[in-house]
């Protein structure tokens, strides 16, 4: 690849592309034809991505980053950019839809990290909108509300996920996975809140995706 076409890290320095490998997890995939794809996305520099297939998880690939010149990662837009582009080709004719969690700063947390942490989401933003995927924003409070998660110790989501997940229990059995379990969780509140109809008869969140319609 022409280095042109890689971005250079603070002060001008290419960052080493070699301390950041691509780890991709596959879980048991269904052999019937798939209806909706769902692609759940914990944006984080520790984050994943999980895609589900009719609501059930069928690839984890955990967020790909390289190394910053000044220091600490960032996100890969150009891998990035081949794993979306690799679902799309995968699930052809297939509807595509996505969820994210939204960069929020914490009490006492660095403007360094914010900044960061906004840098992360908007990357992932443009990868899905340049590959024509509509997508949704959803907090943490509203997923966890949504799975009784409020509360809870950290590790508790991962559990939850590997509760309702047990086939995929391979890709979320380290605690430090709970990145992959968020992304489940996001990726299932996604596709139950489009799928479940209220009493009246209408979709519960139709209109709150963004992006390129399908």
């Amino acid at each position: 690849m022409n280095d042109l076409s890689r971005p250079k890290g603070e002060g001008g320095v290419k960052p080493d592309w070699k301390d950041a490998p691509m780890n991709t997890h596959i879980a048991p995939a269904r052999a019937e034809s798939v209806l909706r794809i769902t692609i759940g996305v914990d944006p984080g520099i520790s984050g994943a991505l999980v895609v589900l297939a009719d609501g059930e998880p069928v690839q984890f690939v955990d967020m790909p980053t390289y190394a910053r010149a000044s220091g600490g990662n960032e996100v890969d837009p150009f891998r990035m950019s081949a794993i979306v582009r690799g679902i799309v080709q995968q699930h052809s004719g297939t509807f595509i839809s996505a969820a994210l969690e939204p960069p929020s700063t914490r009490p006492g947390e660095s403007p360094t990290r914010g900044q960061r942490s906004g840098e992360s989401y908007g990357i992932v933003k443009g990868v899905l909108g340049a590959h024509g995927i509509r997508w949704c924003e959803v907090r943490p409070q509203t997923w966890k509300k949504y799975f009784g998660l409020i509360g809870t110790e950290k590790d508790d989501a991962r559990l939850y996920a590997i509760k309702r997940h047990p086939a995929a229990t391979s890709c979320m059995a380290r605690k430090k996975d709970n990145g992959r379990a968020d992304a489940l969780l996001i990726a299932r509140w996604a596709w139950e809140t489009e799928s479940f109809e209220t009493n009246a008869g209408t979709r519960v969140a139709p209109d709150m995706f963004k992006g390129v319609a399908a």
